[in-house]
């Protein structure tokens, strides 16, 4: 499970080709000190390479990684409050899931019309199906907001599944810094001070609640990991060799200053 945001003026100096030095430990260079295993020198090079990397960025760059085998952590001002731009979409998703996504639910096959009159800026999907009024159910909503990030589809679904919903799920999941403040592009709601929030720790600890099927049912636990692994060909995905057949679960995100 890994997390990481940052803001500041110089953003795509850690981004692109170097982040992939952050995931290049894949043996180790030297012999380990006495006593030392394999892996624990391994992760004493990974925690130098990224504090070597943060090393004169002029933002404020947070991290959390942790092994979900072993438990084993490297974190960076991971309890920092960052705006999380469209990674808040993951919580949405699992609350959609939880809430919608039973039998008593059925809730993912209730149909939507798209419409005109309900588009925001950078909808890639929706924008084209609106000018046939193609109909869709909850579950394409959550699939085309998470695979494309189109903001259309998440306002839709935040009309749907409730805003305080949302922010009740992450309080039960011991999420309290994470929440949900507004709706997509609402330009108005930032200017009142309602972001959409969390912490490097916190999304991190939201993929491993859901990894180890602690916020959903089986099924659900499944449907989520199923949409979230998707290929966005995104920042992440592409520090990863591909015919080692990696799967990465993911919702990134990035505003203006902010990845």
């Amino acid at each position: 499970a890994f997390s990481w945001a940052l803001g500041g003026p110089e953003k795509r100096s850690l981004v692109g080709p170097r982040l992939g030095a952050l995931f290049a430990v894949s043996s180790a260079r030297a012999a380990p000190p006495a006593g030392a295993s394999l892996e624990s020198v391994l992760w004493g090079q990974l925690s130098d390479r990224v504090r070597e990397l943060l090393r004169g960025f002029s933002g404020v760059v947070g991290v959390d990684v942790v092994d979900l085998a072993s438990g084993r952590r490297l974190a960076v001002n991971e309890h920092a409050v960052f705006a999380t731009a469209s990674s808040i979409k993951t919580a949405l998703l699992v609350t959609a899931l939880a809430k919608l996504g039973t039998p008593e639910g059925q809730g993912l096959a209730v149909p939507y019309v798209a419409r005109a009159e309900d588009l925001v800026p950078s909808s890639p999907i929706l924008k084209t199906l609106a000018l046939s009024g193609t109909s869709l159910t909850t579950r394409d909503l959550l699939g085309i907001m998470t695979a494309t990030s189109d903001n259309t589809a998440t306002n839709v679904l935040i009309s749907r599944v409730g805003m305080e919903s949302v922010n009740r799920f992450l309080d039960r999941a011991g999420l309290a810094k994470t929440r949900l403040g507004r709706k997509m592009l609402d330009g108005d709601a930032v200017k009142r001070g309602e972001e959409n929030v969390s912490t490097p720790h916190e999304l991190s600890l939201l993929y491993e609640k859901l990894w180890r099927g602690e916020l959903l049912g089986r099924a659900q636990t499944e449907e989520a990991l199923r949409i979230l692994s998707v290929d966005k060909h995104g920042f992440l995905e592409a520090g990863l060799p591909e015919e080692d057949g990696v799967v990465v679960y993911s919702k990134p995100g990035s505003l203006p200053g902010l990845r």
